[in-house]
């Protein structure tokens, strides 16, 4: 893990401001912290060089892009197929996240479908690696959290 970075009092609200609306403008940014928008800009540069802030992203309603379904898939597969099935999440749009795990399973994916049986399709393509568990996402009570600095 890296080490966490120091962040004063407009480093801070910057992040968490950026994090609810990544589409504010440098002049709103500016009103929020007391800073000219030139300023603004240079801070927000800074946190981007030092790797706090990774991107800009738009949130998408994957249900309006015709993938009905998501879940969550564990895979338990043996240490020498870690680079296929990395490669494999790589290659396949519809694996929206992987995570390498410990524990009795090596991965946990995050998964979206157009219907079960295209999930199913995936499925079938995982199992390939290893052993497959899945479970249905139902809804997401908590998702996409505004994280302020741990600690702080």
């Amino acid at each position: 893990m890296d080490a966490k970075l120091r962040l004063d009092a407009i480093g801070r609200t910057l992040v968490l401001a950026l994090q609810e609306n990544a589409r504010a403008s440098y002049a709103e940014l500016g009103r929020l912290v007391g800073l000219s928008p030139p300023a603004v800009a240079e801070r927000v540069k800074r946190l981007e060089d030092q790797g706090v802030i990774k991107g800009f992203r738009a949130e998408i309603d994957r249900g309006r892009l015709g993938y009905a379904m998501s879940a969550f898939v564990r895979l338990r597969c043996r240490a020498e197929t870690f680079p296929a099935v990395e490669a494999f999440a790589r290659t396949v749009t519809e694996v929206v996240e992987c995570h390498e795990v410990a524990g009795e399973d090596a991965y946990v994916f995050k998964v979206v479908a157009r219907s079960i049986q295209h999930l199913d399709e995936i499925l079938l393509r995982l199992a390939a690696f290893g052993a497959t568990t899945s479970s249905l996402i139902l809804s997401s009570p908590v998702a996409g959290r505004v994280l302020p600095p741990a600690g702080e």
